[in-house]
């Protein structure tokens, strides 16, 4: 370790005192990748300088394109816990591609989970966690939290007939069911969206962001189509609206306040063939309408 140090420090991507302070965390028994983070050393270089000293390819990962078939073949839950995205090498091999080349026990249960050999490849975090998001589906992590707990305390909320209101009720409280309906309205309000379209078909529910006037289907995993009542149960709740009324139309409203901003959602729900559908319009109230001299019209021009 103390020769990759000093050819970091040769090539000028830590200074002395960074150098010192890797030195000082290993000393301390801490893992190579929190010491190199800790340094403030910026990711993509230094796994580019990783990838040439220890002979590990570098992926481009927006480079690469996925089928939902080959993703399939592997465990989300590793790929969302251990941050790891599988590819295929130029030459057919498997690479389990992650940003910490130091924890060899994420590649290990990735090959005990499928049976399959990968060797290690790099990209940085934020690259992982894009990919991830894109090809698994908004809230992924979410979704198998989901999971373990319907299979933990035998909830099953797929059947939007039955009458239990009060299993659907505790199953809309549940907090991973909360923070998946979190995530959704904050993917739509990061993304500009002016509209949010919850709709149920017999196999899928599917969510789709108008953004610049454009339904958007955003990527949701196959899973979320059990949990179908629980969120629009949740939305219920959150805009005030009988959850035991499935047969006919309900509005309602649910003001919010993410990353500062306050956002007025206007919330329908229209009963389906296989469900509720729920369609929400964001307003946000922080948008200031821009006059025509800030257009860079004159006065004159205004008449």
């Amino acid at each position: 370790m103390k020769a990759l140090l000093d050819k970091m420090l040769k090539q000028g991507l830590v200074d002395e005192s960074a150098a010192r302070g890797i030195s000082e965390l290993l000393g301390q028994g801490e893992p190579p990748s929190r010491a190199f983070a800790a340094s403030g050393v910026a990711e993509e270089p230094l796994l580019r300088f990783l990838s040439g000293e220890l002979g590990l390819a570098f992926v481009e990962l927006e480079q690469q394109s996925f089928s939902k078939a080959f993703l399939a073949q592997f465990p989300a839950r590793v790929l969302l816990d251990k941050h790891i995205v599988p590819v295929k090498g130029a030459n057919g091999d498997l690479l389990a591609v992650t940003s910490n080349p130091f924890d060899t026990s994420a590649i290990d249960e990735l090959r005990l989970a499928t049976g399959k050999d990968f060797e290690i490849a790099l990209a940085p975090l934020t690259e992982i966690e894009r990919c991830i998001k894109r090809y698994l589906g908004v809230g992924a992590d979410t979704v198998q939290s989901m999971i373990s707990e319907a299979g933990e305390n035998g909830v099953r909320v797929i059947d939007t007939d039955r009458d239990d209101d009060m299993d659907l009720t505790e199953a809309a409280e549940g907090a991973s069911i909360i923070r998946f309906v979190n995530q959704i309205l904050t993917e739509a309000i990061e993304s500009r969206a002016t509209d949010v379209h919850i709709e149920p078909f017999e196999e899928t529910l599917r969510v789709r962001y108008r953004i610049d006037g454009v339904l958007q289907e955003a990527s949701v995993a196959p899973e979320v189509k059990q949990f179908q009542a629980a969120i629009v149960s949740r939305l219920k709740i959150l805009s005030k609206l009988d959850i035991a009324e499935k047969r006919v139309p309900q509005d309602g409203r649910i003001k919010i306040i993410i990353a500062g901003r306050e956002i007025d959602v206007r919330v329908s729900v229209i009963p389906m063939l296989y469900g509720e559908a729920v369609v929400l319009r964001l307003l946000d109230r922080s948008s200031v309408l821009l006059g025509l001299d800030k257009l860079g019209m004159s006065s004159d021009d205004w008449i």
